[in-house]
């Protein structure tokens, strides 16, 4: 397996493209939340409470964002008002960072 795993590193230094990271945020509690101007990527912005795990060290910690465009805008704005107003905790499945430093929820879950 771990040949496997060091084959793949290889082959994507190799290639010369650059890997996101990704991964979860682990679970958070939301502090605020904000609308923006859904253009350049940009859309819903979630802060969190404490600072997320961060896969894609993108320079904020504690601020994601949901672009309007990503498939399932409508829902993770819906996870993300419930969470707040429920004080439960959220947890964002994040690719990559927005031109401002923001990791870009792909995924966004709620929990109990």
């Amino acid at each position: 397996m771990k040949n496997i795993a060091r084959g793949i590193t290889c082959l994507l230094i190799m290639s010369g493209n650059s890997a996101v990271a990704s991964g979860f945020t682990d679970y958070r509690p939301i502090d605020w939340v904000q609308q923006r101007d859904c253009t350049a990527g940009k859309g819903f912005q979630v802060i969190l409470a404490t600072a997320h795990d961060n896969p894609d060290s993108c320079s904020s910690s504690t601020k994601v964002d949901i672009a309007c465009d990503v498939p399932g805008f409508e829902q993770m704005v819906a996870i993300s008002l419930t969470a707040l107003a429920a004080d439960k905790e959220a947890n964002a499945w994040t690719s990559g960072c927005t031109s401002d430093g923001l990791a870009k929820v792909e995924a966004l879950s709620l929990r109990k």
